[in-house]
């Protein structure tokens, strides 16, 4: 039987955010993973849990890197003044925790009290078992607690519905085009996003959902009237605010990806001081990364064993085995082409030729892609 897949991030998000909004409440609440664009939306629900005339007595917002554990818990003891519910919010709360960086207290003269990460564990654990029915304690950190240690399995426990616990994982680059169809329908009811636009948006912003919200509201605000949001849309709309490397350049070009090859390359350009220097730079890169390729590809030919190659090349294991994985994408014939392009590339900026720094690199591209 093939293991369930776990829920992704936006579907965790709307669950929580959910219940939260119908005050559908868990004593404790654990929010973890990379992505925090998620979290610090969450935080703002939390805290409107309280009202605001009443926050200074009944919302407390600690961090693990300042605050031990202990003083979190006595917050979270305590009863809630004129209203029916306290929340307690510790960010980087993992912190508390550690061996070397977790905040020790004090006591009334100031002396610190030594306190062990196992016994750290033991406190918050103890609280678990039987939290204060009318405190939520919200505990946010963008690691994720080890899920085979005390603390981890305590943390991921569902016992009595006493925890709601969330993970969100950072998105990554290929997931956020289909992330930004989903968040403008969610985000924003009546509005829909062209598959083709999110795939601009993305290119444009990179994998950063809270600058992506943003821009999207900019452009619904700007639009106003509810429809499908067009790549047109975008292009006239949402500005360029990711910068791309060389190491993008390379993978769409691995990819025979023209068109994003050519995007990646004209932003490139756009902050570059010198296009001449980032022809030889782009050069001088692929070149390297053909040469390691073309020696990898030949070596394996004949059989030699990856250990052997990796020393050989000097190249570090795990850097070897993606090159391995690179290598694989070119038949032994393909290599004159790179080679050839790479050196008509070289002379002509060289000033073998009348094309400018642009030509030459586009040109360099497209003769890569079709070798």
């Amino acid at each position: 039987m093939s293991k369930q897949q776990a829920p992704d991030s936006l579907e965790v998000f709307e669950n929580i955010r959910r219940r939260v909004a119908a005050r559908d409440l868990t004593p404790v609440y654990v929010l973890v993973g990379e992505e925090s664009f998620f979290t610090d939306i969450l935080q703002d629900h939390f805290t409107a849990l309280v009202d605001e005339s009443l926050r200074d007595f009944n919302l407390d917002v600690f961090y693990g890197t300042e605050t031990p554990i202990n003083r979190v818990l006595e917050a979270a003891r305590s009863y809630p003044m004129m209203t029916d519910r306290r929340v307690v919010l510790v960010r980087q709360f993992l912190h508390q925790f550690d061996l070397r960086e977790r905040p020790q207290d004090t006591d009334s003269a100031g002396n610190p009290i030594k306190t062990t990460a196992e016994e750290s564990v033991q406190l918050l654990t103890a609280y678990l078992e039987q939290p204060n029915p009318s405190t939520v304690l919200v505990l946010i950190d963008t690691r994720t607690p080890n899920g085979n240690t005390r603390l981890g399995k305590a943390l991921q426990s569902k016992a009595g519905n006493r925890i709601t616990y969330g993970a969100f994982n950072a998105l990554r680059e290929n997931d956020m085009p289909g992330w930004i169809v989903r968040w403008t329908e969610h985000r924003h009811p009546g509005w829909s996003m062209e598959p083709d636009a999110a795939q601009r948006m993305s290119a444009r912003m990179g994998p950063h959902p809270g600058a992506v919200s943003t821009e999207l509201e900019k452009l619904c605000t700007l639009i106003r009237t509810p429809r499908a949001i067009t790549t047109a849309d975008v292009e006239a709309n949402v500005p360029i605010t990711r910068e791309f490397s060389v190491f993008e350049l390379k993978d769409a070009v691995l990819d025979r990806n023209q068109e994003r090859a050519a995007f990646i390359l004209e932003q490139m350009l756009r902050s570059s001081d010198s296009d001449l220097g980032e022809v030889f730079k782009t050069v001088g890169f692929f070149h390297s990364m053909f040469t390691n390729l073309w020696a990898i590809h030949g070596l394996r030919a004949k059989r030699v064993p990856d250990d052997q190659i990796s020393g050989q090349l000097s190249l570090g294991g795990g850097y070897y085995f993606i090159l391995k994985k690179d290598a694989d994408r070119f038949r032994p014939h393909d290599w004159a082409l790179v080679f050839e392009a790479l050196h008509d590339a070289d002379r002509a900026a060289k000033g073998f030729g009348n094309m400018d720094a642009a030509g030459i690199l586009h040109m360099l591209l497209k003769r890569l892609i079709r070798a």
